[in-house]
């Protein structure tokens, strides 16, 4: 199965995830989401850092080159020209990344309610099923209780026709000990 890199899209789209490791998934993936959020801002730091120090040391050698103009002027002042433009493209990529960083935790916390209410969900499933399968077993109960009762009337009744047959025939004088025999 393929998710794209994604592990929390991995887990929702399995479907034989045992219910007793969902706690454990659920702590894992948030575990690992807050790890990158963590990872993200302190890279994010550091590259502002890096692109403030970097400024410091580019206004630095402006104005050192300030006052050293000399026959490769030009050339120093083309330096100086591409300097800033260099720091502003830096901070238009600062200002990207902090966006993309954003929206990779509002990602985050989108997976981790998708990945809260698949467990509730199933949580909730699992204690439908419990339940309708606790009705059944009642139910299966009281049908094998229906069906003993059945067969014990059907039994009394056909004991009873027989009595009933036996006491007509003695009446009638027809029964004697020897037909009662053959009969039987």
């Amino acid at each position: 199965m393929f998710c794209g890199g994604d592990v929390s899209l991995c887990l929702l789209q399995r479907d034989s995830i045992e219910a007793n490791g969902n706690d454990e998934i659920a702590k894992y993936v948030e575990e690992a989401l807050t790890l990158r959020h963590t990872s993200t801002r302190e890279l994010l730091k550091l590259l502002e850092h890096t692109i403030y120090s970097h400024r410091e040391k580019t206004e630095s050698m402006v104005h050192t080159l300030d006052g050293k103009i000399s026959s490769e002027g030009q050339r120093f002042n083309y330096a100086i020209i591409q300097l800033p433009k260099i720091d502003d493209m830096m901070e238009r990529e600062v200002k990207n990344l902090r966006e993309a960083i954003d929206i990779l935790h509002v990602k985050q916390k989108e997976y981790a309610d998708v990945i809260r209410t698949y467990l509730s969900s199933q949580s909730t499933d699992q204690s439908e099923i419990s339940r309708i399968t606790g009705e059944l077993d009642d139910s299966m109960t009281e049908l094998e209780e229906s069906r003993r009762k059945l067969v014990n009337l059907k039994m009394q009744k056909e004991v009873a026709s027989g009595m009933h047959n036996l006491t007509s025939g003695a009446v009638n004088g027809t029964l004697s000990p020897e037909k009662s025999t053959e009969g039987q």
